[in-house]
């Protein structure tokens, strides 16, 4: 936990999935960007995995809104390419080749770590070596609505299942850890009268239990409360997400520079 006198010499960050809402960590790096701040570190699950993979490559906060959006790389219609009764994720791999030069963790500008979840033994997988775009299709891969990635004959889904924030990874000597979380999670008071309230407000919760054993090693932890009436579903609002996330990335920013050398 954070130790209130403590200096620290750098600052990593850890960016969860969350769909749609996701957006927003593009916002929050923008604010990181503007004060001149660089991470030393980047991980992330799912849509924070993209995002991080995006900017760990070099491309700025504002492209990668215009990758999710404009283009319209993330609307599901473009998405599906039916294979044994899922949806493909071929279009989002066909982006990430043509936006980031080189397929490998080893050639990024910051080094990242993606979560995904490995379905053949149940556990969660940490990727931070190798071939990077298969990795980062994999942790993205929501389970029932897309196919499985396979990466060295094993098959993957969303890193969500089984560790949407990784936090202790990035743990070292004189870094502060920073975690930012799209999944805020309250008391609802809204009916559950349809298929896919059921279907997200479970998942939510499903998501917010893979947290218990990591945010003991996160130090500044931002839960961006205003994204809790966004679906995963409401890329068609990307705009209003990534604002949100700038928001809170220009109040992060205070925090953060509070505890940097």
């Amino acid at each position: 936990m954070l130790e209130k006198e403590k200096k620290y010499n750098e600052f990593a960050l850890s960016f969860s999935g969350g769909g749609a809402r996701g957006i927003a960590h593009a916002g929050f790096l923008k604010a990181i960007d503007e004060a001149g701040l660089k991470p030393c570190a980047l991980a992330g699950t799912s849509m924070g995995a993209i995002i991080g993979a995006f900017y760990a490559a070099g491309n700025k906060p504002e492209d990668i809104l215009k990758l999710l959006h404009i283009l319209s790389v993330f609307q599901l219609p473009s998405w599906i390419g039916f294979h044994g009764g899922f949806a493909s994720l071929e279009v989002l791999h066909k982006e990430l080749k043509k936006h980031i030069e080189h397929d490998s963790f080893e050639q990024l500008e910051i080094p990242l770590t993606i979560s995904a979840t490995n379905l053949n033994s149940g556990k969660n997988e940490l990727f931070s070596t190798g071939k990077l775009i298969e990795k980062v299709v994999a942790s993205a891969s929501i389970p029932i609505v897309f196919e499985p990635a396979v990466i060295d004959g094993k098959h993957y889904v969303d890193g969500g299942l089984t560790n949407n924030m990784p936090l202790k990874c990035l743990n070292r000597a004189n870094r502060l850890v920073v975690g930012i979380n799209c999944n805020f999670l309250d008391f609802d008071t809204v009916e559950y009268n349809s298929m896919k309230r059921v279907a997200e407000r479970s998942l939510r919760i499903g998501i917010a239990k893979t947290l218990e054993n990591e945010l003991q090693h996160g130090h500044l932890l931002f839960y961006m409360k205003e994204l809790k009436d966004y679906s995963m579903s409401d890329f068609e609002h990307a705009i209003e997400i990534f604002e949100i996330g700038y928001k809170y990335g220009k109040e992060a920013v205070l925090e953060i520079e509070q505890f940097l050398k």
